[in-house]
């Protein structure tokens, strides 16, 4: 935050340090633990901007990526925090993801296109061609050997995450209470998130078992129904090379794991979840709601906050392509992608029922479609979420207590907003959203103060469910 903010009108370098400072600054989306197993990234040390890993590391494939495809970029794909960064840019805790991939060649093809690799390669766009390329070329055995190895795989990630925890200035945060602790004593909170059911294997029963196993001694806090593919609970947002069903339904296995979550206390999170899956996931509250009146007539409704960790508005994605003469039936493959990326206005409502929270990217290519992009778009994405929960009369949550914030840093997205270096310049987002006129309270409440209430409420509710008795499975 060394940077003088005193040049803009009005915004005063201190405002945004009391700001900062005073806050609960809680990220919901960071993926460092993912270049910990490919790089060697280690977390716990400061990395300069410049940083490689060695060569035995995958090194090749850093350059191919950071400096090669994306070298006009700022800061693409990833080395954007580290715990000394983390301080720095005033955080308090994060959620830390981790991959699971279903299939290599599949995840290749989603990662190059959402890089837009095969735009600037100039590939035919088929799906089916691409896939026998990848697989002809060795790139899908590559990645599929260092994500199947001891190097790669989800087991892995989470021990990174708990080699992390023996950091002194680090501690795992298995409760709200734990990050305002981290605070307190000038610490870091964080715990682990998993991207996709898939993850999980075996029988139903087994699968069950496996949530509790990472929520009970993994520390798992949040699981994603999806990633960058379709699997057993339904359809993923998007897929690059073969778009999906917006109202696809969530399938009956998607419900079940969505029930057994809410008793468990993991956090469901629907950053990669389609529409039609999106508003399934949230009406299965309903359905507990009646089976809770079946046992206690008189008892009030019981709501469980979903979240969205790291997305985007699609409508203030569509309002910031308009204002640069660019429409909807206009766009390119590439930003048809990015726009699916973000929500639809009836899933941010959904979510807001639900008292849950929605965290905000810091991504261009997923706010606008370009890689090139500044911090105004963060704060228009926030805004407009903030006007559709606020325009939803059926909705008993404000708006401004379902922003939040879920940069993705490190998280392969292919550039941050011009500006920022990492997570250290946490300053000039502050000074976007005052630009904005978000008042310093509500940039509070979206920096940690509503992902943290809606985190003690699912566990809260978590507690009714298994005082009344209601396990992970419907009841019939």
């Amino acid at each position: 935050m060394k940077r003088n903010h005193d040049n803009a009108v009005g915004i005063s370098r201190e405002e945004i340090l009391n700001i900062n400072s005073s806050a609960i600054i809680f990220d919901m989306h960071i993926d460092p633990l993912v270049q910990a197993t490919l790089f060697g990234y280690e977390i716990e040390k400061e990395h300069s901007l410049d940083w490689k890993p060695e060569f035995w590391k995958n090194r090749w494939a850093w350059v191919l990526f950071r400096e090669i495809v994306y070298h006009d970029c700022n800061n693409p794909l990833f080395n954007h925090v580290d715990l000394f960064r983390m301080r720095r840019g005033g955080y308090n805790g994060a959620a830390f993801g981790m991959v699971c991939s279903p299939d290599a060649t599949d995840i290749l093809i989603n990662i190059f296109s959402t890089l837009d690799i095969f735009e600037k390669m100039d590939i035919e766009v088929d799906a089916e061609t691409i896939g026998e390329n990848f697989e002809k070329s060795g790139l899908s055995k590559w990645l599929a050997a260092i994500w199947t190895s001891n190097k790669g795989a989800l087991a892995n990630q989470l021990a990174k995450f708990h080699e992390l925890v023996k950091d002194e200035s680090f501690i795992q945060a298995k409760t709200p209470e734990d990050v305002y602790q981290a605070k307190e004593d000038s610490k870091i909170a964080g715990f682990p998130g998993v991207e996709g059911v898939h993850c999980l294997q075996g029988s139903q029963e087994e699968q069950f078992r496996q949530i509790e196993t990472l929520f009970n001694d993994g520390g798992v806090r949040y699981i994603t129904l999806h990633h960058l593919t379709g699997n057993d609970a339904g359809e993923c947002g998007y897929c690059p090379l073969a778009p999906t069903d917006e109202e696809t339904c969530l399938k009956e296995f998607g419900k079940q794991v969505v029930r057994k979550m809410h008793q468990v206390g993991m956090m469901v999170d629907l950053a990669h979840t389609n529409k039609g899956g999106i508003l399934d996931a949230c009406a299965v509250q309903d359905r507990l709601n009646e089976e809770i009146r079946k046992i206690n007539p008189g008892e009030e409704h019981l709501s469980i906050p979903l979240i969205a960790s790291h997305t985007a508005c699609r409508a203030a994605f569509e309002e910031i392509n308009s204002n640069n003469g660019i429409k909807l039936e206009d766009y390119s493959l590439r930003k048809q992608h990015a726009y699916f990326r973000g929500l639809h206005e009836a899933s941010i409502s959904a979510i807001a029922r639900t008292g849950g929270v929605i965290g905000v990217m810091l991504s261009p290519f997923s706010l606008r479609g370009e890689h090139k992009g500044g911090l105004e778009d963060v704060a228009k994405h926030v805004l407009k979420i903030k006007e559709i929960i606020d325009d939803d009369t059926e909705c008993a949550f404000k708006g401004e207590d379902c922003i939040a914030f879920g940069s993705d840093f490190d998280g392969w997205i292919p550039s941050i907003p011009t500006g920022m270096k990492d997570a250290s310049s946490l300053g000039l987002l502050t000074e976007a959203l005052l630009k904005a006129k978000l008042h310093s309270d509500v940039i509070k409440k979206m920096y940690g103060q509503n992902f943290l209430r809606a985190w003690g409420d699912a566990l809260k509710a978590a507690e009714k469910l298994r005082a009344l008795g209601l396990t992970g499975e419907t009841q019939k």
